[in-house]
């Protein structure tokens, strides 16, 4: 690792620890500690506030140093390949190298599971995966899906496109439906990575303005409400009726794609603490402020104050608590329509991901719905056409 890289990634280090990351003029709220310790176990280094509740272990400060290199080059090269993202980073940071690839080391910890910072070397060669796997390509299909969507000259256009290095993942699948007159209903899209035969899903993002009154609208709103078919709530824990048909109908998509290039094996990545810190970090602050002035407040007023930040801490814990439930019963929902999906474990089993394995042979059950969009996407179609 060159000496200006080796420095800005130890300058992050020390910012962290902090919670505030300086990249030029922006600050990144990037809040850990880290700890450096020899081959032996011995720490040689330690980067700490007693505020922070993660903490990056590094146990093979060598091997570290080599794997953040790469992934720097890596992203690097992604960057270039990618010019609208490149055009925006050199604007973002003046065209500066060294400010670009401070961001590239401060930005990778947002998408790092509280596993990934017991074990970073891993959680590196993972990342670093993502944007050397040629599993699949920046690629765009067309097929026709008038008959399952019931209206004349509807088409699914569907494939995968590049994210920019400040999501979770580099590349996302995305699928849209339009018809003639070129106007579309964008399906909710996924954040995948696959590293070693396995893909790792992120995020489950809704894209369609949903303030839409328009014809086109309202007739595939109504028709992805048959992905609801015979489906009951008979989990203990979740609500799977509760999931958007949309985002069933994106999975499904999704799996027949993944099927066809024979990924069967998968992770539903539900909880990354530093995108949930950030938000509580605010908190934090105004907190802190607030308790220098409570100070010399009256106390009826003063305990009403504190009661109402409490109040705000725990209303952040139980947004993130639904958001991760939410993503997570997508996967328990998705199940219910196919044969072959198995979950291996759930949240808080083995770590904060939800894992499940698919069947080569993956078959929808008999909805008929779910079961067109998936053969729509899957190996056995032959008949889409590429864009």
């Amino acid at each position: 690792m060159e000496q200006i890289r080796k420095q800005q990634l130890y300058q992050v280090f020390e910012e962290a620890k902090t919670r505030k990351v300086h990249v030029d003029d922006w600050i990144f709220r990037e809040g850990f500690n880290t700890i450096l310790y020899d081959l032996e176990g011995k720490v040689l280094k330690e980067y700490v506030d007693d505020d922070n509740p993660i903490t990056l272990q590094i146990r093979d400060v060598s091997k570290f140093e080599e794997k953040m290199d790469t992934y720097v080059d890596e992203m690097s090269l992604f960057l270039k390949e990618h010019p609208l993202f490149y055009a925006y980073d050199n604007v973002y940071f003046d065209g500066k190298k060294e400010f670009q690839e401070k961001y590239m080391m401060t930005s990778i910890w947002s998408n790092a599971t509280i596993s990934d910072f017991e074990n970073p070397l891993s959680f590196l060669d993972r990342r670093i995966g993502f944007l050397k796997d040629k599993t699949v390509e920046e690629e765009k299909f067309e097929a026709d899906v008038s008959p399952i969507f019931q209206q004349d000259d509807v088409k699914l256009i569907y494939g995968v496109e590049a994210e920019h290095p400040n999501m979770e993942t580099p590349y996302h699948f995305i699928a849209r439906l339009e018809n003639k007159e070129n106007e579309s209903y964008m399906l909710p899209s996924i954040s995948f990575g696959i590293h070693e035969g396995k893909c790792y899903i992120y995020a489950i993002q809704d894209k369609e303005d949903h303030k839409r009154k328009d014809t086109f609208y309202k007739k595939i709103k109504r028709n992805l409400y048959h992905a609801n078919k015979d489906i009951e709530d008979d989990y203990y824990a979740e609500k799977i009726t509760d999931v958007s048909p949309a985002q069933v109908c994106s999975l499904a998509l999704f799996l027949g794609y993944m099927n066809r290039m024979e990924i069967t094996n998968y992770e539903a990545v539900s909880y990354l603490p530093m995108r949930y810190q950030a938000k509580d970090l605010i908190l934090l602050e105004k907190y802190k402020k607030m308790e220098a002035l409570l100070m010399n407040l009256e106390e009826p007023i003063k305990t009403k104050m504190l009661d109402e930040m409490e109040e705000a801490f725990l209303y952040a814990e139980k947004l993130q608590e639904n958001i991760t439930n939410k993503f997570t019963r997508n996967f328990l929902r998705i199940q219910k329509h196919f044969e072959g999906i198995d979950i291996t474990s759930y949240p808080g089993e083995v770590d904060f991901s939800l894992h499940f394995k698919t069947n080569k042979d993956l078959k929808p059950k008999e909805d008929a719905f779910i079961k067109e969009l998936y053969q729509t996407t899957n190996r056995k179609e032959s008949s889409n056409k590429s864009i």
